[in-house]
């Protein structure tokens, strides 16, 4: 150590009191994270509730704010009574760069649960099917809020596109030699958090398979 300059080493002896080893602490016990966010507009958010709502289990925005948005479950008193109570998730949100404050972002990351009780430690969860819920873009020709291989299915026919979805998905089993047609999913399923490697990997697969006819359907009209 250069004797002509202060002593700043925190593990140095005689600095255990000193304010640079103080500093050291607080700052290693700072979390670390480095995570992506998904973004959607209001309009997004919304189609997405009312594409995510079931029987059971229904989403619908009970707020907006300035800097908040609030999503609750269950839109009607037979819903609370099967699930028992409602509980609302708060994302934060801003004006957006295109709508202002007319149609503001969220950003799809809970800040807090708002009629969470002692029992429901892991509330969030609830809210985890809309959050995983797939890309949702409005049909040019009927309005309506589909996924982007729905919206293809449409413009090209569903008996073309199921050939094509099937020649994908067939493709992707071979490179995942594991992945056996184990379960069937349906557009906008989440992923199985439980269940074998096998039925993880076909869904991935299916996955895979949509996003490359999507692809496919982006060439032919030259916009990827």
């Amino acid at each position: 150590m250069n004797p002509a300059l202060p002593c700043t080493d925190p593990t140095a002896k005689g600095m255990e009191d000193s304010p640079f080893r103080k500093r050291s602490k607080r700052k290693s016990m700072k979390t670390q994270f480095d995570y992506n966010v998904r973004v959607v507009s209001l309009a997004n958010l919304a189609a997405m509730c009312e594409r995510m709502s079931g029987m059971c289990n229904g989403y619908h925005i009970d707020k907006v704010t300035t800097n908040r948005v609030y999503v609750r479950t269950n839109s009607s008193p037979s819903d609370d009574e099967s699930f028992g109570h409602s509980v609302t998730a708060v994302f934060p949100a801003w004006p957006s760069t295109f709508d202002g404050k007319e149609n503001p972002t969220v950003a799809l990351d809970i800040l807090r649960i708002i009629g969470e009780t002692e029992d429901e430690t892991e509330a969030s969860q609830y809210f985890e099917p809309l959050m995983d819920c797939d890309q949702l873009w409005r049909n040019p020709e009927t309005g309506e809020w589909q996924t982007e291989f729905e919206i293809y299915s449409e413009k090209y026919g569903y008996t073309l596109m199921s050939r094509w979805f099937q020649h994908c998905i067939q493709f992707y089993r071979v490179l995942d030699k594991n992945s056996q047609m184990v379960q069937t999913f349906a557009p906008g399923d989440p992923e199985p958090d439980s269940g074998t490697d096998q039925q993880r990997g076909e869904y991935r697969n299916y996955q895979d398979a949509q996003r490359a006819v999507v692809e496919h359907c982006k060439k032919l009209e030259g916009i990827a």
